[in-house]
């Protein structure tokens, strides 16, 4: 074979093999974990009854009297998580058709009063709308206190009884 063959050869087979990659198999292992920033609801706080109690019509002259009895109840949160930084809550339920921040009566004969909620410093609360923060970080256990009230609605109010229900929301911090 002449030398210029055997070069063009040995070229082509360097050009073959240059391009030859050694590969190994690497594992790359990723652990974590994920904690919540959330609680649970205790059990005395999945379903609460408040009693609103008996109010005179007397006291609702107008539109925006409110009844004298405020009933309090409380939401308990239990077993916060190493990351819990506060909660807020917003109640929902079917507005009164002349105040959309009440509570429409679903059920009973009284007319012309909602039932007004409001947070831990009797501030009225609206409807969809979240309330303060409760709890700070590190916390374990919650208490949230909140109050129920009548208020008129309508110019003329009706003796009769009512009732509604609302749902609430948690959202963490």
């Amino acid at each position: 074979m002449p030398v210029a063959a055997w070069m063009r050869s040995s070229v082509a087979t360097l050009l073959f093999f240059s391009g030859y990659v050694s590969a190994y198999d690497v594992l790359v292992s990723v652990t974590g974990a994920i904690i919540g920033n959330t609680c649970t609801v205790a059990g005395n706080s999945e379903n609460i009854s408040v009693d609103l109690g008996v109010v005179a019509t007397n006291q609702f002259r107008g539109i925006g009297d409110v009844g004298n009895h405020l009933s309090p109840f409380t939401i308990y949160l239990e077993d916060c998580g190493p990351t819990f930084n506060g909660v807020r809550v917003s109640f929902s339920a079917p507005p009164d058709d002349n105040n959309s921040d009440v509570v429409k009566s679903s059920a009973g004969d009284a007319s012309g009063v909602g039932i007004q909620l409001l947070d831990h410093q009797k501030n009225p609360l609206a409807l969809n709308a979240f309330s303060p923060i409760y709890g700070a970080g590190q916390d374990s256990r919650v208490e949230m206190h909140f109050y129920a009230r009548l208020i008129a609605t309508q110019q003329s109010v009706t003796v009769g009884t009512l009732s509604a229900t609302a749902t609430y929301t948690l959202e963490y911090q």
